[in-house]
């Protein structure tokens, strides 16, 4: 499965953040998800740096950030950051996304990456009036 290079996602911090996404394999053909399958989406600072936010398919956070699979075939779905958990965020980071393959045995589980990009939180404009 080959690495897309995603288009910058341009977000804003402390606001609701959906963005779809879709995984390829080497061929260009859409990848086919087994229901154990999981997507993992992780964020840095840097591509080598801990993840400040990591999100798993069918495990949001309290907050409602997760990762949702709309279809098994072709695979694709959202990527939801919550606002509470946006908050903190300002600037440029580093996310990728990833198939945990449930069917693979060597290495059991394995661990594919399929897109790769960057996001940059940006200010919200102020007054959030009758909220």
């Amino acid at each position: 499965m080959p690495t897309l290079v995603q288009p910058d996602i341009v977000a804003v911090f402390g606001r609701t953040e959906d963005f779809a996404w879709s995984a390829y394999d080497a061929d260009g053909e859409a990848t086919v998800l087994a229901a154990g399958d999981k997507i993992r989406f992780k964020m840095a600072r840097k591509p080598d740096d801990t993840p400040l936010l990591e999100l798993v398919s069918g495990s949001p956070t309290v907050n409602g950030s997760g990762v949702t699979i709309a279809y098994l075939d072709p695979a694709s779905g959202t990527v939801r950051l919550a606002q509470v958990d946006t908050i903190s965020f300002r600037g440029d980071y580093h996310y990728e996304m990833n198939l945990v393959d449930d069917s693979e045995t060597a290495p059991p589980d394995a661990i594919k990456q399929f897109i790769r990009g960057k996001i940059t939180f940006l200010p919200s404009q102020l007054g959030d009036l009758g909220l």
